[in-house]
């Protein structure tokens, strides 16, 4: 019977944990948990196709901070960022280590709006699936260089 006992405490914890790891953070802090911690890339996917990672994406980290900026760190980010020009038109095209953007959690908790996301003209608007205290994950649309409409959702751990 002591066995029995010892058994169910020890399986009751382990499941304990296992809840309080993933514990589903209220819909009125989202904003809290992005500014609280440093995030990695973890998942991606395009249309419901998941998307392997690339070394790039891997390497970047992502910061949200209180002031409603943010960045994107890495040594050599996948995306390149527009120079703009004295007129403000896109200019060219380089290789960057840092993007910074806007950003902010709407009122109802339920999108993240975000500004100047690696250029100037590109505004994503993401809804998210789920918030954790260690990982939350979005979903978004974009349109392609032909005009083609992509659906993706890309999940985020924090460091």
């Amino acid at each position: 019977m002591k066995h029995i006992l010892i058994t169910s405490l020890v399986v009751l914890s382990i499941f304990g944990s296992i809840v309080a790891c993933k514990k589903a953070i209220p819909t009125d802090n989202r904003d809290y948990v992005m500014e609280a911690h440093s995030w990695k890339l973890v998942d991606s996917t395009v249309n419901g196709v998941s998307i392997p990672l690339r070394d790039c994406d891997k390497n970047a980290v992502y910061n949200f901070y209180a002031t409603q900026q943010g960045t994107i760190t890495g040594t050599v980010l996948c995306d390149s960022q527009y120079i703009v020009s004295s007129d403000g038109q896109p200019d060219s095209l380089v290789a960057i280590s840092k993007v910074d953007f806007h950003w902010y959690v709407d009122n109802d908790q339920r999108y993240v709006e975000i500004t100047n996301y690696g250029n100037p003209n590109y505004n994503p608007v993401w809804e998210f699936l789920y918030c954790y205290d260690n990982e939350f994950k979005i979903k978004g649309e974009t349109h392609g260089k032909d005009g083609t409409l992509y659906s993706y959702s890309k999940t985020f751990r924090s460091l």
